[in-house]
């Protein structure tokens, strides 16, 4: 049975980092992933002045599919962008990127998401050895807590992000703008249309849209 719940547990953080392993995997391991090391005194400047964040390094994946992220270890703050993000996001749509990731740092993101995977993952584990759960059963189990931490996540920290990230724009029509840009990068590949759907934690473009409004609105 340790097996068992070994593969279990190997099922389960794989399913839940789906879209984080993806992109580091295709940057470190697939060769036209190259990353370069880039100085963006704007970048790093706004980020200072909206969330009091000092950016330590902004690195770019030379990745044409818009993408931002944080690695979000209370280590040395690094932003990651893509190439087709950076290159063709105007500064009111790059703004929000940069403000968004930069939140999910200020915010400990990265510490609050791995303990709603580690508690899901706890209580599947409780379950699979409470009633003695055979190898499918338990892989099933596995993947169904994964997909509900996914759910758990978007909800309380992506649009944590969201929110802290369309309060601080200069610009929140950026916003609703750049989700434009998003859905026509993704619209041709039927794997991000059902696995973001699945296992991204990131908010529908729609969700935002409405916060961006709401924002707009109140101003």
């Amino acid at each position: 049975m340790l097996i068992t719940y070994l593969f279990s547990i190997i099922i389960f953080l794989l399913i839940g980092n789906f879209y984080q392993l993806k992109i580091f995997l295709s940057a470190f391991i697939h060769r036209r992933h190259k990353i370069t090391v880039i100085t963006d005194r704007w970048i790093t400047q706004t980020i200072k002045k909206k969330t009091s964040l000092a950016l330590k390094r902004l690195i770019i994946f030379e990745d044409q599919k818009p993408y931002g992220m944080m690695p979000g270890l209370p280590i040395k703050p690094t932003m990651i962008l893509s190439r087709g993000l950076y290159e063709t996001f105007t500064r009111d749509e790059l703004e929000w990127v940069i403000l968004h990731e930069a939140g999910h740092w200020v915010l400990r993101h990265g510490l609050k998401a791995g303990a709603i995977q580690l508690a899901f993952l706890i209580t599947g584990l409780w379950i699979m050895v409470l009633f003695h759960f055979a190898a499918v059963l338990s892989v099933l189990t596995a993947c169904l807590f994964s997909l509900l931490a996914i759910r758990t996540i978007r909800r309380l920290i992506e649009y944590d992000a969201d929110r802290y990230s369309i309060e601080r724009v200069s610009n929140p029509q950026g916003v609703i703008t750049a989700q434009a840009k998003f859905r026509q990068a993704y619209k041709n590949n039927w794997e991000n249309r059902l696995s973001r759907l699945l296992f991204s934690w990131n908010v529908y473009p729609s969700e935002r849209i409405k916060m961006a409004k709401k924002q707009i609105s109140n101003r």
